[in-house]
């Protein structure tokens, strides 16, 4: 929370000589102060060496003085996966996503994450994100349909396979796959019999095999 609640303070703002204020850019590294971005270079050193404890307390104090940077937030996420605390990584990674605004791959990855924590509101808003920056990126589509279908969305659920199915026409194991979800949720014109999918919605994590 200590880090929810740093993220979101106020940047700090500073006058310029024409009167007006500007406020200093947030998200990627940015010119950082000297001490700062050697902090920065020290804890990560300390994450590749795996003295975590060490690696969190010098990104803390990086976070105290720079709250508006990503990097740092994105290295604890690191870190707490490596000692299997996924939810406070879900939570660093989820402030960096929002610093950086723009980072396709990290809004992916807390939407996959957000799923596997039961989180699937925020799974979705994730992925969404992701989807409005790459609309073409057929992992995250994966990742929406099977949210939505997670969700009960069956109906939605299946536009979003069909959407996967026209990035994808010529992929027959994919065509296969959802042709029998489809199927199997009756959403071809009949609606659902049952609200839960006969088949788990992790199968389509094969086809990307």
């Amino acid at each position: 929370q200590v880090l929810v609640d740093t993220a979101r303070a106020p940047a700090k703002r500073r006058r310029s000589k024409g009167g007006t204020r500007t406020r200093k850019g947030k998200g990627g590294k940015g010119k950082l102060p000297p001490d700062v971005s050697r902090m920065l270079g020290e804890a990560n050193m300390c994450y590749v060496s795996q003295d975590f404890q060490q690696a969190i307390s010098m990104l803390e104090e990086v976070v105290r003085r720079v709250p508006r940077v990503s990097d740092p937030y994105h290295t604890l996420g690191l870190v707490y996966e490596e000692m299997e605390d996924q939810k406070r990584a879900l939570e660093c990674y989820l402030i960096a996503a929002y610093l950086t605004g723009k980072d396709v791959e990290t809004w992916k990855r807390v939407a996959t994450m957000s799923r596997e924590q039961g989180l699937l509101q925020q799974a979705i808003y994730c992925i969404n994100r992701a989807l409005r920056l790459a609309p073409g990126d057929v992992d995250a589509q994966y990742t929406r349909a099977t949210v939505l279908v997670d969700l009960g969305q069956l109906k939605k659920g299946s536009e979003a396979y069909k959407t996967i199915l026209k990035l994808r026409p010529h992929d027959a194991t994919v065509a296969a796959e959802i042709a029998e979800l489809l199927l199997s949720f009756e959403v071809l014109g009949h609606g659902p019999r049952d609200p839960r999918p006969k088949r788990p919605a992790a199968t389509f994590a094969k086809t990307r095999a």
